[in-house]
């Protein structure tokens, strides 16, 4: 994670915790008033149900008192009787006016009927005088009942609702008190979620400022002891990339800076190895030159002597057999100095800048065989050839592929030397494969070892012993086959010490 990032997330955790604790308050504070106003609203409620208590009460006082009222009047009320009488004075006035206009004989029949609705008058007032009487007894003891009834109904009524208010006043302090609890408990809660936040964000941030100043201690450390190991040579000193962050950055571009510094002194390695290289080439080319200047004048004398000495033989009659042995002897050897030093100066120039030429590959191998030789017999290491009769041909510089050829001859005779087997050789193979031909050197030595195989065609690297081995000849080798397209490499599927050379195959002719 990036620096900025994390001081982001800081600032982010900071923010997120005010915003809560805001939240919290006025969480608080509403909860607060709402419980305020339930409070209140209780109380409130309280006491509309006493007055609604109260009401009731004077509602039964007042209906009780206007039944006494209505029930005195009810019984003195006498519309009833009067409609009656009203009612019967006007069906006796009808019968008399039908009595007169009927005349004589009728008035018997309605005198009865007249006669007949006195009797009922009479009857009614007595049933209604009954019923008054009847109405006032009852009247009375309504009066009586109400009056004392109704005192005790509201004696009993008292203490239900002074049970009912002494309960809602219990209740009302119930309300209270977990009203007072809660609040309680809020402001406690308040206090831990407050206290929380702030140990929270307190934490985080001592959190992420040590994250960060361990990240820089730890980038510090290794910077220093990665330049230090530079600054002591070593150029495969990396850092270990484990975030993402600036750090991680900063580690990122000190390995591009030593991989390049690397590739730099790879190349200055190369480079030096090549002038090395062609110092000594010049300097073996400088030295056959003188050499083969001093040897071939007298060598011409030699072989001019000879000659004539060959010639006055001839004239003889009877030459003596073994003179003239000696003299082909003579001429021979000078013929093979000649080969010897003209190889040596072929060999010992920069051959770079020849024209590449399409030569049988077992020509070019074998050409150096003169100049190592002689070193095989006297060492009494064989020398096995193989293939010289292969006539495939490649396009190759025969100087430079002879180089290498007598480079890794002469490595594998000191393998052989250096061993204790027996009997010591070295094979000289050649070999055609489809698209390759290939040229394989192996020794009856003790082999390369494991743990250096990996690093045999490094330059400067070697196994020989001071002042026995610069350790430029299989890295140069190795260049100048890659030069032709090539390739040498150690076969390590081999049971002896195996290298070979393979060249693109060319055709036959030009």
């Amino acid at each position: 994670m990036k620096i900025k990032t994390k001081l982001f997330l800081g600032i982010l955790i900071n923010v997120v915790t005010y915003l809560l604790l805001m939240a919290g308050i006025y969480f608080g504070q509403t909860k607060y008033a709402e419980l305020r106003v339930i409070e209140e609203y209780h109380d409130v409620r309280v006491h509309a149900w006493l007055d609604a208590q109260r009401e009731t009460l004077l509602y039964l006082d007042d209906f009780f008192g206007r039944a006494l009222v209505e029930s005195n009047s009810s019984r003195r009320s006498t519309v009833m009787p009067e409609r009656v009488r009203r009612a019967l004075g006007q069906i006796s006035m009808l019968l008399e006016v039908e009595e007169r206009e009927r005349g004589v004989t009728a008035g018997a029949s309605l005198a009865s009927a007249r006669a007949d609705l006195r009797k009922i008058e009479k009857r009614f007032d007595a049933i209604y005088d009954g019923i008054r009487s009847i109405e006032k007894n009852r009247d009375e003891k309504k009066k009586i009942l109400i009056s004392q009834n109704v005192p005790r109904a509201i004696e009993q009524f008292l203490p239900i609702v002074e049970e009912a208010v002494a309960n809602e006043k219990i209740e009302a302090a119930k309300a209270a008190y977990e009203v007072d609890l809660f609040l309680n408990r809020l402001k406690w809660l308040l206090l831990v979620f407050v206290s929380s936040a702030v140990l929270l964000s307190l934490f985080l941030k001592f959190a992420i400022n040590h994250s960060i100043q361990r990240s820089l201690r730890t980038a510090h450390r290794e910077l220093v002891r990665g330049t230090r190991e530079i600054a002591a040579g070593d150029l495969s000193s990396r850092l270990h990339v484990r975030t993402r962050d600036e750090m991680a950055e900063l580690r990122q571009a000190f390995n591009e800076m030593a991989d390049k510094l690397q590739e730099s002194r790879q190349l200055l390695l190369e480079r030096n190895q090549r002038m090395i290289a062609a110092s000594k080439m010049a300097a073996l080319g400088e030295m056959a030159a003188c050499i083969a200047h001093e040897i071939n004048n007298p060598l011409a004398v030699l072989r001019i002597l000879a000659e004539q000495a060959a010639e006055n033989l001839g004239e003889l009659e009877n030459p003596p057999r073994e003179a003239v042995a000696a003299l082909e002897q003579i001429s021979g050897h000078t013929q093979r100095i000649g080969a010897i030093i003209d190889g040596l100066l072929s060999f010992s120039r920069d051959a770079s800048g020849d024209p590449m030429k399409l030569v049988e590959v077992s020509v070019a191998a074998l050409s150096v065989l003169e100049l190592c030789q002689k070193r095989f017999e006297s060492n009494g290491v064989e020398l096995k050839i193989e293939g010289q009769e292969i006539k495939s041909r490649t396009r190759c510089r025969p100087a430079q592929i002879g180089q290498v050829v007598l480079n890794l001859l002469g490595n594998a005779c000191d393998a052989a030397l250096t061993s204790f087997r027996s009997p010591k050789w070295v094979r000289l193979k050649i070999a055609e494969l489809s698209e390759e031909v290939e040229i394989a050197i192996e020794d009856s030595g003790d082999g390369v070892p494991l743990a250096v195989r990996g690093k045999i065609f490094q330059p400067f690297f070697t196994t020989k012993g001071v002042g026995k081995g610069t350790g430029l000849g299989l890295s140069i080798s190795q260049r100048i086959v890659a030069q032709h397209g090539g390739r040498l490499f150690l076969d390590e599927t081999a049971t002896q010490t195996r290298f070979v050379i393979r060249l693109p195959k060319n055709s036959i002719l030009e």
